[in-house]
């Protein structure tokens, strides 16, 4: 016999997250105007010396119709992701997501915007931001007459 650990609150998290997901679904779509929004790609964003890495679950998008753009100190992620089934055929259950995706995040103070790349494979849109060499002080030299 298998016991598992009692989490009384569990369920109070679980209400909570899905609470704060609806939130911020709606918020971005109000904020944005993207009203027409079918779903979100799920994001992994990491960080290293030399970089930050998002990394964008985006099964099935033909790179072609995905837009990417930096500017303001934004990011964004937009496109559509087509039903593969053809419009003639007989429809009897469908699971996957189709439509119109959107994602934006604030870009970080020290990202190199002029220096983003992206790449797709498997599924998976990556972007790398490299993050601008430290500004240091410059120093003034002083003449004397």
């Amino acid at each position: 016999m298998r016991f598992s650990t009692y989490q009384p609150w569990a369920p109070v998290r679980r209400m909570h997250r899905d609470f704060e997901r609806m939130l911020d679904n709606n918020h971005q779509n109000q904020a944005d105007g993207a009203s027409e929004v079918t779903w979100r790609p799920s994001v992994d964003i990491s960080e290293n010396d030399e970089r930050w890495l998002l990394a964008a679950e985006i099964p099935g998008v033909d790179p072609k119709d995905i837009n990417i753009t930096a500017e303001d100190g934004l990011l964004v992620i937009e496109g559509e992701k087509s039903p593969v089934i053809d419009a003639n055929d007989n429809l009897h259950r469908t699971e996957r997501i189709t439509g119109r995706f959107y994602r934006r995040f604030t870009l970080p103070q020290g990202a190199d915007v002029q220096k983003i790349t992206a790449n797709s494979k498997n599924g998976v849109l990556s972007l790398s931001i490299p993050k601008q060499a430290d500004k240091q002080p410059q120093r003034i030299q002083i003449e004397s007459e």
